[in-house]
């Protein structure tokens, strides 16, 4: 048996196999230049993919795909707490009834009222925020309803209950848009003994089965995700693992834990003690139940990789002790560059692998149509290689692949043949990095939130650009810069790293990216103000520091140079006199930003700030002209503060970006290494093999020079999205 993973990228492709059409997929194999053939959910592979001569991945599924026995021990179905609909009561009389389940999926979700569940339900009066007494309500299990006895008039109730999880999310999604006509796949749950038995026993079969795999792909560890986004903990419960908790830490999480007045958890919202407390201990107990299912693999003489998404809950790659699990690879699926950094910055794993979209489906995760009516498969794949290129330039990813249905792609002969013009491209980029790590800025950046390098790359969600948060990362991820993710915490005990030139905090007042209630602690903005005023940088997005008092909205105001008012009123703040043309970091600009977000109501805070870039909002022919503010830059110190009223990812913003990074470090002198003069080119130096790369991000022709780091000059002009390399 080949080992297809190494610190060798030569033909590093998996392409998705199918029954039935081997032909096409060996053709097709041949013309991507692909080593390794992988099944997919929906598309097995036939027995003859063991003499095909290619390198065969194979993913395992541990807790679903076994219904006959999950039905014989129905206890053992996954749980998670969710909540009832808002209903508000009138002037009746009465009992008030709130039917649970209104709005859900009863494929899907099934409450459990059993004994051990029932006490692990809570009935709130959502208008007092009270908590009613359990002898207060009760649950009709028959009509799937809570009966509450007495209600206020015109107050809001809600009911957070434990459900089961009947049916597989990811099943349902595959089932549901490719149509599928198999039963309803049931989740266990390795809380139980008696899964992580079977689990132990179906891995056993299925790996003496399938002797021929390779690379076994844990596609499902346990958990997944549930409505606060991809890293939400809510389906991780059940009375057993609630009774664990307690065992070991003496208190108990209660569904408002997960609940958050239905907000859920995700990881723009700030954490309580308790759930940070649950995430550890779910984290600990994968490790703990993982680590023999790995050995199992390997004792096999197998590869063992995890898939980022799906059952990947608990996981936490960025932990300090996954690589105690000694995983071979890991695997994400990309739409975008900070999707690609998530997987290509990981160090507990060996070998990296991108999965691009669109997926050989009909639609695509988020819903639109692809290989079918309306579909534009290739324009989607150019868009998202275009963003995943860039940050490909900055880290080494060892292998690509894609997924899905192979025989869907019969009349896409272009997105076919575009399909093997990324594999040229990810192939050379590959290559560069297999010499040597590229060219990086003299500016390391730290990203500083909640979580810290334990949510390096990720925002609640994936591929959307609907927050300043999300376009934040995009932009960086194809930056030459040293990033890093640094938590509140850290700064509080340490302070500020050392190595570290400028401090970015970006997001919404009171979420984890901004810091919401981390700010009531002065310790953590004296230790900002001493890091900036011995000459650091701190660059400001949104609602950076976010926290009212002290006089001040935005606790770091006095290094941003602005504050936003705490109630917003109409704007009529007269920036005119703050206002200066021709700075350093809007000098490709020539005129507005394109932002997204952008905070309203600001204000001064210093004297010495100055408005570099800002846009008229009406028009007065007496008082003031209405500017508002997009980009400020202030003095503090030995240091500089830079603050953006929003952000938005996109060619001119990532390059005003850079340069805010730069002059926030102090280090605007050294912009010109390896820099282009067009926005649009943007390019990688890789010493140690002599190699320039140039990529045109965008749909046009683009023509410009690219600076080397002794002032030597290099012509470039390239096609839409078109990429070049250049010896040195």
């Amino acid at each position: 048996m080949s080992t297809p993973i190494g610190p060798c990228w030569e033909n590093g492709f998996t392409i998705p196999g199918q029954s039935g059409h081997m032909e096409r997929v060996l053709e097709l194999a041949k013309q991507w230049g692909a080593d390794a053939i992988r099944s997919s959910d929906g598309a097995d592979l036939p027995p003859s993919v063991a003499e095909s001569g290619y390198q065969v991945y194979s993913n395992v599924y541990l807790i679903r795909k076994d219904n006959e026995w999950i039905s014989r021990h129905p206890h053992v179905l996954q749980q998670l707490f969710k909540t009832s609909p808002f209903v508000q009561a009138q002037e009746t009389e009465g009992p008030f009834v709130i039917n649970i389940m209104d709005g859900y999926n009863r494929e899907m979700y099934r409450p459990n009222g059993n004994t051990d569940a029932l006490p692990h339900w809570q009935v709130f009066d959502r208008t007092t925020g009270d908590l009613l007494d359990p002898g207060d309500w009760r649950y009709d299990e028959t009509r799937q309803s809570v009966v509450i006895d007495k209600v206020a008039p015109w107050h809001f109730y809600s009911v957070s209950f434990l459900a089961y999880n009947t049916w597989d999310v990811i099943h349902w999604y595959n089932h549901t848009v490719n149509n599928w006509d198999d039963e309803p796949q049931m989740p266990m749950d390795p809380i139980y003994p008696e899964v992580r038995e079977r689990i132990e026993q179906n891995l056993a079969k299925w790996l003496e089965t399938n002797a021929y795999v390779d690379v076994v792909r844990f596609t499902s560890f346990y958990y997944l995700n549930h409505g606060g986004g991809i890293c939400d903990y809510s389906q991780t419960v059940s009375p057993r693992a609630l009774a664990l908790f307690k065992e070991k830490y003496g208190t108990m999480p209660t569904a408002e834990s997960f609940i958050r007045e239905g907000a859920y958890n995700h990881s723009a919202q700030v954490p309580d003690p308790v759930y940070k407390q649950w995430m550890a201990f779910i984290h600990d107990f994968f490790m703990e139940i993982s680590g023999p299912y790995i050995d199992m693999v390997h004792d096999a003489g197998k590869k063992a990789v995890i898939f980022l998404g799906d059952q990947w809950i608990g996981s936490e790659p960025y932990a300090p002790d996954f690589k105690t699990l000694k995983m071979d690879g890991a695997i994400a699926a990309v739409f975008n560059g900070f999707e690609t950094r998530l997987v290509g910055d990981l160090t507990s794993v060996p070998v990296k692998e991108i999965r691009f979209h669109p997926y050989f489906f009909p639609k695509e995760v988020t819903g639109k149509p692809t290989f079918s009516e309306g579909g534009e498969p290739l324009n989607d794949l150019q868009t998202y290689w275009r963003d995943v290129r860039r940050a490909c330039l900055r880290v080494t990813i060892n292998r690509i692949s894609f997924g899905g249905i192979i025989s869907l792609l019969d009349g896409y002969p272009d997105f076919v043949d575009y399909v093997g013009e990324v594999s040229r491209q990810a192939r050379r980029i590959a290559a560069c990095h297999l010499e040597g790590a590229p060219w990086k800025a003299p500016v390391k950046a730290a990203v500083l939130c909640e979580w810290g390098q334990l949510r390096a790359w990720i925002y609640r969600g994936r591929m959307r650009y609907n927050s300043i948060y999300n376009n934040l990362l995009e932009a960086l991820a194809g930056l030459p810069v040293d990033v890093r993710f640094l938590s509140f915490d850290e700064v509080l005990e340490s302070g500020v790293p050392a190595d570290v030139d400028v401090v970015i905090n970006c997001g919404k007042a009171g979420t984890s990216w901004s810091g919401g209630e981390r700010w009531g602690d002065p310790r953590l903005e004296t230790a900002l103000f001493r890091f900036v005023h011995n000459g650091g940088g701190f660059i400001g997005m949104g609602e950076p520091s976010a926290l009212k008092g002290g006089g001040r909205f935005f606790r770091m105001a006095p290094v941003l140079g602005v504050d936003r008012e705490p109630v917003l009123i109409q704007e009529n703040v007269d920036f005119k006199s703050f206002c200066r043309d021709g700075h350093f970091i809007v000098s490709d600009a020539d005129g507005p930003l394109d932002l997204l977000d952008e905070t309203v109501n600001l204000k001064p805070f210093t004297q010495q700030a100055e408005v570099v870039s800002w846009r008229r909002i009406a028009e007065c022919d007496h008082f003031y002209d209405y500017l508002r503010p997009q980009l400020v830059v202030n003095g503090y110190g030995a240091g500089r503060g830079v603050y953006f009223s929003g952000f938005k990812y996109d060619a001119m913003n990532s390059r005003v970006l850079a340069r805010a990074l730069y002059w926030a470090a102090g280090k605007e002198q050294q912009w010109t290494a390896w820099q282009s003069d067009n926005p649009f080119l943007e390019c990688a130096w890789f010493p140690a093999a002599r190699k320039l790369i140039v990529v045109n991000n965008s749909h046009q022709t683009q023509k410009g020079t690219i600076t080397g780091d002794d002032g030597q000059m290099y012509p470039i002009e390239l096609s839409m999205l078109d990429m070049s390399e250049t010896d040195v």
